[in-house]
């Protein structure tokens, strides 16, 4: 029973990864120039969310990223297990 499931999930992941790339396709052609608009506006907005949201953007260390998360309710420890591991935390 599970490789029959295994087997109707890649067929039907085969037949959407093809719809997409056909419609992927045809949109890129119809834009013609206009896809180099498109993915100048990708780096735009991918650089806005990296200036906003990267601590190190921030003039914050990720040593120290710890220490401000500890304020969000989140548990960050692991993070800075890593980094301890990788000789680069304090």
């Amino acid at each position: 029973m599970r490789s029959a499931g295994q087997s109707v999930v890649v067929c039907v992941n085969l037949f959407w990864t093809v719809a997409v790339v056909q419609c992927f396709l045809a949109t890129m052609c119809h834009l013609q120039w206009g896809v180099f608009i498109l993915f100048a506006a990708l780096i735009v907005v991918m650089s806005i969310f990296i200036v906003l949201l990267l601590l190190e953007t921030k003039i914050c260390i990720v040593r120290a990223s710890g220490f401000m998360a500890s304020g969000l309710g989140h548990d960050f420890s692991h993070v800075m297990d890593v980094l301890r591991f990788l000789g680069r935390g304090s």
